[in-house]
């Protein structure tokens, strides 16, 4: 299991989220609606539908009837076109805002997963670390048996110890290759990667790059505009749309004759249209509402995000410096105190115990540090 671990290709943080914004599909998907929505543009010059038709008049009774030919009728929407054409913009404005928004989000989760996969690692190496140490106390355990300074049940413990690691190395294993299936899902339905052996920076960036609208805002505000459009738009269907006809027409059997008209056509459901308007105004004020709870809600993630940055920088600096020192200290300690028979495998095993829960604390703090340094940077990149 351990050489498959080691044969997947690895791949920088850099290079993950490189790789996830050319690849992943849904991120596709949107900058295809963008491109539509930008093609969908030129539709705002239909000034509308040209009609052709035939017909005739007083045809019976020995009449000279009146035929047209052909008539040519075209329709003219001339007064709704440029709202059409601003609202038509500004979807194009929305698409690509949704677009870096999810393109934002996409650097969160391969982020998220990418600094799992390391955590996963580094649990996975403490275990096998652990195993060894605990090959180490088995030898000296059945040196003790063989010399009668240990009881057949201590040096049975030492090997029951040792099989219960070995089978948490295992489960590690397992862990790590899962780990590599959920950073690869973002990357590549075919190839399984696994971040690289150089771990994680866990400084925020503060480049001045990264700070300013965050583009869930940009979003919302593209949104308030949108249906600010929409509401203009709905105005100018609502004015009078015109019209130009001409024909070419036959008197009995002489040909020559022409005819020709200019109209006008008004909406008369006037009820439908300001309730139209109506819904439009709701929609600018709920988009109003979603943007201030947008702003809001990001201000606050803010705060508590710096918070919490603060608190596991602490930690993590506390693990490094003073604990995690410290536990390797009494880890020597105990094996040795064991070997010398100072202490008994109870006490050894308490003690190892002790260190592997002050290295997995460690592991577990530093995956939050690098969990709110992503998050921080999320919410700060525009």
């Amino acid at each position: 299991m351990a050489a498959s671990l080691q044969a997947q290709p690895s791949i920088s943080l850099q290079e993950a989220i490189a790789m996830a914004m050319n690849r992943y599909p849904a991120l596709k998907a949107s900058r295809l609606h963008t491109q539509s929505t930008l093609a969908m543009q030129r539709t705002a010059r239909d000034f509308g539908n040209l009609e052709l038709s035939m017909g005739g008049e007083e045809i019976g009774r020995g009449n000279d009837a009146v035929t047209t030919l052909l008539a040519a009728r075209q329709n003219l929407d001339i007064f709704s076109v440029k709202a059409r054409w601003q609202r038509l913009q500004q979807e194009t404005r929305v698409a690509h805002a949704t677009t870096r928004v999810l393109e934002q989000q996409l650097q969160l989760q391969v982020s998220s997963a990418y600094a799992a996969d390391q955590m996963a690692r580094l649990r996975l190496e403490l275990y096998r670390k652990q195993a060894e140490l605990y090959t180490r106390f088995v030898e000296a355990a059945r040196l003790r048996y063989d010399t009668r300074a240990a009881s057949l049940l201590e040096y049975q413990s030492a090997q029951s110890e040792h099989r219960r690691v070995e089978l948490n190395v295992i489960e590690a294993e397992k862990d790590v290759e899962k780990a590599h299936i959920d950073l690869s899902r973002w990357l590549s339905p075919d190839t399984l990667y696994q971040s690289d052996t150089v771990i994680v920076d866990e400084q925020v960036a503060t480049s001045a790059a990264m700070l300013g609208a965050h583009p869930a805002i940009v979003l919302a505000n593209e949104k308030v505009k949108l249906a600010s459009d929409i509401s203009k738009e709905m105005r100018a269907n609502a004015l009078p749309k015109l019209y130009v006809e001409l024909g070419s027409q036959m008197i009995g059997s002489r040909l020559g004759y022409w005819s020709w008209s200019v109209g006008v056509s008004v909406p008369v459901d006037m009820g439908a249209n300001k309730a139209r308007r109506q819904s439009a105004l709701v929609e600018i004020e709920k988009a109003h509402t979603e943007l201030n709870d947008q702003q809001w809600s990001i201000d606050v993630h803010n705060r508590q995000l710096n918070c919490d940055y603060s608190k596991w920088q602490r930690t993590v600096e506390y693990y490094r410096k003073s604990a995690l020192p410290l536990a390797n200290e009494q880890r020597r300690n105990a094996l040795l105190s064991y070997r010398e028979g100072q202490i008994g495998y109870l006490d050894f095993i308490q003690a190892l115990k002790t260190t592997m829960d002050v290295e997995f604390s460690y592991i577990d703090a530093y995956q939050k540090l690098l969990e709110t340094k992503f998050n921080i940077e999320y919410y700060r990149n525009k």
